[in-house]
């Protein structure tokens, strides 16, 4: 009886195992179904020209990403998200992907795979962010990844082509010859609808990526030299998904708050700031509310912040006060920025922090300075490098009153002396940039000896440094090779810029023939290349067919200025076959 016991009781036990074998089967059967039908990322690389130096889980903006998906559904509605935006499938295949043990190096799994091949976005924000897959509208566990600096623009790997091109007009000279010249007229439009005439000034956006630009009209010149024709108003204008927009600056009132009414007279220098806004330095002619007032007219000098989606403009500098009826709205103070004076200032940038320099001073028309200054975070102005002594000037009205104006001197101008804060001396400034080493980069276009130069100061210590430029009586031929051996005589830098790195890119213009030049300083190297410039003058060509760097001519670089994918714009105020504003960009194979 015992022993029959023993072996019902061993069946049931035989029984049990086998229903929680197969249980435990149909379990993992289960799941092995369930995980088939899983999906996500496995990995994402960067595969365009020059990625290997980045590694995994990285990609430059611009740059063609491979995202490995596992997609456990055939046939699911499949998407894309980078951070949360959905990103544009190239192209896609399917494959089978060997999935290795990194610690022993044996294969783990074999598994059927899905590439998706996308590009990062041209404006999409530098720093750490995250792949995603959708399936069937569920969004499946995030894969870390991170968007780097782009590949910077370097000598031999350079192309110019056109970033705004407008149709052109002609006439028939008496000579029978056909004259292309830019529109007498501004219009906003897609491309092939809009016009553009003188390009003096181009900002970028480097969140949104939109092109902001001043445009004029010039003189009528197309039935000779000697024409009349009024210069037409200076107009702020943006390039945005391939449309002009025109913002403002074509009113008719010179004090208006809001650029849509506003009448610009003098813009000499713009720049987008880091929160955005687009900066100006102006000067207002404005009529003065003083009778015997001294001229038609008075300057009034300032900088200003503009919104760009609203139209406001906020006086940061040189408020106008009633007291500024004979003139005497030009002036140099220091202190708070309600009450500090501004002469003419002629350039802008912004340091890390959000302190704002200028050139200011010495030119009535802002063209030139002679100090430099900033507008700190706190809204303190202050005289950086070079001084000044505040005078007053006596002065007759035109009903034969005398009196007393407010007025001022720089010390020791137009000389070009090295050196720190007290002893320093700085010429004919006509540029800046702040740099990613915290220094400015000034640039000097004649100073003493020096007729052109760039020159370097340490906000820290205060302290003047030329770096690039040689005295008249030391002069050379050398446009590249070490900072040292370059000389800029005769050749008028007419614009500067700061790329990711810090190193500078400054344009230059030879009115002799060779047209304008791009040259780029590498500051650890310091050495100096050309970029672009150089090539054979073609009227006709509107590089519609992009040419190499130096197989390009220039004619006239206004203003060069980086975006945030790495490329550089350059403005042209002569515009010649309709290019009024051309991009320098790296060449991909």
């Amino acid at each position: 009886m015992t022993q029959t016991h023993n072996k019902i009781r061993t069946t049931l036990c035989s029984l049990a195992i086998l229903l929680t074998c197969l249980s435990s089967c149909r379990k993992l059967e289960h799941e092995l179904a369930l995980r088939e039908q899983e999906s996500g990322i496995i990995r994402a690389v960067d595969i365009s020209e020059n990625a290997l130096v980045l590694g995994r889980d990285a990609a430059r903006i611009s740059d063609t990403v491979d995202v490995v998906t596992k997609i456990g559904l055939p046939g699911a509605d499949v998407k894309i998200l980078l951070g949360g935006d959905e990103l544009n499938i190239i192209s896609r295949r399917s494959a089978l992907d060997t999935l290795i043990d990194q610690s022993t190096f044996r294969i783990r799994a074999i598994l059927p795979v899905e590439h998706f091949y996308l590009r990062v976005p041209a404006d999409y924000p530098i720093g750490a962010t995250h792949f995603s897959l959708l399936v069937k509208g569920e969004k499946k566990l995030a894969y870390a990844f991170t968007i780097v600096k782009p590949t910077l623009l370097f000598a031999g790997k350079v192309v110019v082509s056109a970033a705004l091109i407008t149709p052109q007009q002609k006439i028939t000279d008496e000579a029978g010859q056909t004259i292309y010249y830019n529109p007498l007229f501004l219009a906003d439009g897609p491309t092939g609808k809009y016009t553009s005439s003188r390009v003096i000034d181009v900002a970028v956006d480097k969140n949104t990526g939109v092109l902001y630009f001043l445009d004029q009209v010039p003189a009528d010149t197309s039935q000779g030299m000697n024409s009349e024709r009024t210069v037409g108003p200076i107009v702020l204008r943006k390039l945005e998904g391939g449309t002009v927009t025109t913002i403002g600056g074509n009113g008719n009132d010179p004090n208006a708050a809001n650029i849509r009414d506003k009448k610009f007279s003098f813009i000499t220098s713009m720049k987008i700031g880091p929160d955005g806004m687009i900066y100006m330095a102006m000067l207002d002619k404005i009529p003065p509310t003083a009778q015997g007032a001294l001229s038609a007219f008075v300057l009034h000098a300032r900088i200003v912040r503009l919104d760009p989606g609203t139209g406001i403009m906020t006086n940061l500098i040189g408020n106008l006060v009633k007291a500024d009826t004979l003139g005497a709205i030009q002036g140099l103070s220091d202190g708070k920025a309600d009450t500090a004076r501004i002469n003419a200032p002629c350039a802008i940038d912004f340091d890390r922090q959000g302190n704002l320099y200028f050139l200011d001073g010495t030119s009535s028309d802002g063209s030139s300075a002679g100090l430099l200054r900033v507008l700190t975070t706190d809204g303190i102005v202050k005289t950086v490098m070079g001084q000044f002594t505040l005078t007053q000037r006596r002065v007759r009205l035109s009903d034969g009153t005398r009196i007393y104006i407010p007025a001022w001197s720089l010390t020791d101008p137009g000389n070009h002396v090295d050196g720190f804060y007290a002893e320093a001396r700085l010429g004919n400034m006509v540029g800046l940039a702040v740099a990613g080493n915290g220094k400015i980069y000034l640039v000097e276009n004649g100073g003493g000896t020096y007729i052109q130069s760039i020159r370097e100061v340490n906000p820290d210590t205060r302290e003047l440094s030329t770096i690039i430029g040689r005295a008249v009586a030391t002069s050379t031929t050398s446009t590249t090779g070490s900072f040292k051996e370059i000389d800029l005589f005769g050749r008028l830098v007419s614009s500067i810029d700061v790329d990711f790195d810090g190193n500078i890119l400054y344009a230059t213009n030879d009115y002799g023939g060779i047209g304008g030049m791009i040259y780029k300083m590498d500051l650890t190297a310091e050495t100096v290349s050309l970029i672009a410039g150089g090539g054979k003058a073609n009227e006709a060509d509107n590089l519609q067919t992009p040419l190499p760097g130096t197989a390009a001519y220039l004619y006239t670089s206004r203003r060069i200025v980086f975006d945030q994918t790495g490329q550089l714009y350059e403005a042209d105020d002569i515009g010649r076959a309709g290019v009024t504003i051309k991009k320098i960009s790296l060449q991909r194979n």
